[in-house]
């Protein structure tokens, strides 16, 4: 059975808090979004429960793969990054335009690294690019960087935008 619901659209303005998920998930996989999406709501209900907006999920390789419903983007030591879709990253749209578009960079990005975000955004079709203030409790010092990614991806996002 499925219920479909339709709610008004807000866009996301809100700086997001996340939280580095302790579980570590297979990557071998080719990732689908697909009915249930259990695992993704409940990883977003725990890290709500404690106080975040979202959380950065891990494989098993301990590598970055993205948050329990949007993508990532960071800018790690000047040069804005997301992890390739084989660490376990879904194919999004704005992402996709954000790698075509605006020179993002592909590659794995390992828990260590995390240390050394500067700025950061969730990547969605709903959300577009909503900036990160703080990575387990570690407030990202470049929030300006944030804020002109964020609007760069959403004029991208509008130019190409076909509705």
């Amino acid at each position: 059975q499925f219920l479909v619901t339709h709610q008004e659209y807000f866009e996301a303005s809100d700086h997001a808090k996340l939280i580095i998920f302790p579980d570590r998930f297979e990557s071998s996989k080719i990732v689908e979004k697909r009915f249930p999406y259990d695992r993704n709501l409940a990883l977003l209900d725990s890290a709500r429960s404690q106080g975040f907006d979202d959380g950065i999920s891990l494989n098993e390789r301990d590598l970055v793969a993205e948050s329990s419903i949007a993508n990532l983007v960071f800018e790690i030591d000047g040069q804005w990054v997301t992890p390739p879709l084989v660490d376990g990253v879904l194919p999004g749209v704005i992402r996709a335009l954000a790698i075509e578009k605006l020179g993002i960079q592909v590659r794995s990005i390992g828990r260590e690294e995390l240390n050394r975000v500067d700025a950061g955004l969730l990547l969605s079709s709903l959300k577009i690019a909503q900036p990160i203030s703080q990575i387990a409790g570690r407030t990202l010092p470049n929030f300006q960087g944030s804020e002109q990614m964020r609007s760069r991806i959403a004029a991208t996002a509008i130019a190409t935008s076909v509705g």
